[in-house]
């Protein structure tokens, strides 16, 4: 999930589009599906309560949970 999320923040921040990082994860690193795809496959909803649940430990760690505006 991690992954995931950074992958949003990335999109987020401008920093690629969504078709380009999940391209570079289906072609440099042999993923079947890119973090933003398996997001969609999943559900954002699903993706959006397991990072709530990792919110605690996860703001020591890093930036939390992407925030949609």
């Amino acid at each position: 999930m991690p992954l995931i999320n950074e992958a949003i923040y990335a999109v987020m921040e401008g920093v690629a589009t969504a078709e380009a990082v999940d391209e570079v994860f289906k072609l440099g690193m042999a993923h079947p599906l890119g973090p933003l795809a398996l997001a969609d496959f999943i559900g954002l909803d699903v993706c959006l309560d397991i990072m709530r649940v990792l919110l605690p430990d996860w703001v020591i760690l890093s930036t939390g949970p992407a925030r949609c505006s």
